[in-house]
């Protein structure tokens, strides 16, 4: 019996290390197998021959009086084998981090492989048993098995929180520095037996040197074999787990992080001129953000959550496209049963699946099968029900659009405090913001500033998703318009730009600190693209202003009357010469002096206070400023400007201002029902002198006043202006 045990034992072994060769023969790359062929000049990597299949149809083997069932025997070595062959691919992939996804795909489809080419002699048990039964994915107390609890494990504990993701290449990669440990990973089991793998010694290593290659970083192949080895199951708890680690970072972590730095901001953030350079603009941010600079959780903390959540939603995406070269294969197998036909073509009513069953039911109805009713109503709803599952894949729905959907509810209970308190004029407030674009504007400007000790930049550190995390909330805040025009770094750009002095800077953190600057301008640029792809941006129509209600703070102005047309006032002020009010001035008995024109097109200014009336003469009272005086039927009209104002009357401009100009308009007419005097003129002789100790009056257009005629006294000192 004990040397019967011992050839049983060593048949098994080399019936499965035949099979396990044969499949990895089956499964590596040609071309690659030829050329290690070549190098090595070995035939090792063919399977030996032999005549295995003979022994295993023998299943009456007459030994010592005894029949025996040699396949029987084989089949239950064998299915230990596989058993045991599982269960160290995935302690194997239990003890590396996630990149070794590959590795284990690999191992899955060698032994599936085996397990096909072994069924056509033995009776094994299904490979889908076995292997639920090895990942415990069959347990009445797990909803998931060893594969994806590793897969969640190693995302939230590691790869999230330590490994930096680069958008040019799609790839996480492991930084130099990390802010989280590890998490703690079994030990490798020790494999001694080339079975266990591939099969020979030649095919470990030629299978393990393709699997390090792909080792050293994360994307979109090791995402396509999660997906291949989870499937659509173990994927849903994958993404339902990233957005409650997402929901937790926003609402816990990130939340305090920003209230903090809210509180350590600058009170002014306004924009320096471009005047200063691009070096002022640069040591004028510096300064401000010196406090901030020196919060100890800056990196550890403020940066670490950032990076956690960008590489969240990086990953969110990457996974996007592998789910959707996925499911166009599904589609594609699937398509010819759903009845899915191109654009143009009228589409059926019912599907090809539930057609043919149907039509089947009919027929074994007809031909009175011995087959119950309920058998053939129960393969009618399976057929329903399949149609129902896979044709949910021709509506195009978008795993990004729903995490970018559930960010915007991750925020909802910080929204306030991350959009800040209103503008007071209702536009945008540009000296004292307290928006997340700002923060985020402060936030960009020290991320982008090169380490002072010499240690690693924070781009190689923190990698990409730290700009993910960033456009993604300021996005769904709808701020990324503002980011854009406000944001500090942005704004030294533009300085270099519009200054042109970017040969002139030789100091080498400047230059540093621009060469980030515009990697990350043109990476957010990029995110800012991609989030409106998904999400379009609605127009809410132009914004209307209208003037305050309270125009108390215009009544404390000043109107005053421009002379000389536009840009006379400018030319007053810069002269230092004083403006006269209107009130000041002197008001002619005929002609009324013209309202202070209008301080802005929406906002008017309030009406000036109304000028003492002149003192009436005895023969009679003046008429109203506004209208000429009256005068008798016939009589003709007045030769020109009277000669000055009535006696008591308030004195005359200063030298040197000149009188109001009347609004435009046309000449006045005499009175209707007179007929049209001479044209107005000088009359003969010459304009009337004033009288003696009156102002001279103010000359026309304001031209300057000549000198009093020799022997006049001289005029009387103006009278400051009101």
């Amino acid at each position: 019996n004990l040397c019967f045990d011992q050839l049983i034992f060593k048949l098994s072994k080399n019936v499965y290390t035949y099979f396990k060769v044969l499949a990895a023969s089956i499964l590596v790359d040609k071309p690659y197998r030829q050329q290690l062929e070549t190098i090595q000049r070995s035939n090792r990597y063919l399977p030996p021959k032999n005549r295995f299949p003979v022994l295993l149809k023998q299943r009456h083997f007459q030994l010592l009086g005894r029949s025996i069932d040699l396949n029987l025997l084989v089949t239950q070595r064998v299915n230990t084998y596989l058993r045991e062959n599982l269960e160290t691919a995935i302690a194997r992939f239990e003890s590396r981090e996630l990149t070794s996804i590959l590795e284990l795909e690999s191992l899955l489809m060698n032994i599936r492989l085996t397990h096909a080419l072994l069924s056509d002699f033995l009776e094994l048990d299904a490979f889908d048993v076995i292997m639920a039964e090895v990942n415990e994915s069959v347990s009445l107390i797990s909803f998931h098995g060893r594969i994806v609890f590793h897969v969640i494990t190693e995302l939230m504990l590691d790869l999230l929180p330590n490994w930096a993701f680069n958008t040019t290449s799609q790839r996480f990669v492991r930084p130099a520095k990390a802010f989280v440990e590890t998490p703690t990973r079994d030990q490798p089991p020790r494999v001694q037996d080339p079975t266990r793998l591939y099969g020979s010694k030649a095919y470990n290593h030629a299978y393990l040197q393709l699997a390090d290659l792909q080792r050293g970083f994360f994307g979109l192949p090791h995402l396509q074999a999660v997906l291949r080895v989870i499937g659509l199951d173990g994927l849903a708890l994958v993404v339902s787990e990233t957005f409650e680690a997402v929901k937790f970072k926003i609402k816990d972590e990130i939340s305090s992080y920003v209230t903090a730095v809210l509180a350590g901001m600058p009170d002014s953030t306004k924009l320096p001129q471009f005047t200063f350079g691009t070096k002022g603009c640069f040591v004028h941010f510096d300064i401000k953000l010196k406090d901030l600079k020196k919060y100890e959780a800056l990196q550890s903390g403020v940066f670490q959550e950032f990076r956690y959540v960008g590489n969240a939603v990086a990953f969110m995406n990457l996974l996007e496209i592998a789910l959707g070269e996925f499911e166009v294969i599904q589609f594609t197998m699937a398509a010819p049963f759903l009845g899915a036909v191109p654009t143009g073509v009228d589409t059926p009513t019912q599907s090809t699946l539930v057609n043919v069953v149907q039509n089947v039911a009919q027929v074994i109805q007809r031909k009175n099968a011995m087959i119950s009713p309920s058998s053939l109503q129960e393969m009618l709803n399976c057929a329903h029900h399949a149609d129902g599952f896979f044709r949910s894949m021709l509506e195009n729905r978008s795993l990004f659009l729903n995490t970018m959907e559930r960010m915007r509810g991750f925020m909802d209970p910080v929204r306030a405090e991350w959009m800040g308190p209103p503008p007071p004029e209702g536009t945008i407030n540009v000296e004292h913001s307290k928006e997340f674009y700002r923060l985020w504007s402060c936030l960009q400007f020290m991320f982008c500033l090169p380490p002072a000790d010499g240690s690693f930049p924070n781009q190689e550190v923190f990698g990409d998703g730290f700009a993910w995390a960033g456009c993604a909330i300021i996005f769904l805040l709808d701020q990324h318009r503002k980011f854009n025009v406000f944001d500090f770094a942005y704004h030294c750009l533009e300085a270099e730009q519009q200054m042109g002095d970017r040969d002139k800077i030789d100091d080498r953190v400047i230059i540093a600190f621009l060469q980030n600057s515009r990697l990350l301008r043109d990476l957010n640029n990029l995110l800012f693209s991609k989030f409106e792809a998904f999400i379009p941006f609605t127009h809410k129509g132009p914004t209307c202003f209208r003037p305050p209600e309270d125009l108390t703070f215009v009544s404390d102005m000043k109107s005053v009357t421009i002379a000389g047309g536009p840009g006379a006032a400018g030319g007053l002020e810069s002269s230092g010469m004083p403006l006269t009010p209107s009130s000041a001035l002197p008001t002619s008995p005929t002609t009324a002096a013209p309202p202070p024109p209008p301080l802005s097109p929406t906002i008017t200014a309030p009406p000036a206070p109304p000028a003492p009336a002149p003192p009436a003469p005895p023969p009679a009272a003046p008429p109203p400023p506004s209208a000429p005086a009256p005068r008798p039927p016939g009589a003709p009209p007045p030769p020109g400007p009277p000669p000055g104002p009535p006696p008591g009357a308030p004195p005359g401009p200063p030298s040197g201002v000149p009188p109001p100009r009347a609004p435009p308009g046309p000449p006045p007419g005499p009175p209707p029902g007179l007929p049209p005097g001479p044209p107005p003129g000088p009359p003969p002789g010459g304009p009337p002198r004033p009288p003696m100790g009156a102002p001279p009056p103010p000359p026309p257009g304001g031209a300057s006043i000549p000198p009093p005629p020799p022997g006049a006294p001289p005029p009387p000192p103006p009278s400051a202006p009101r």
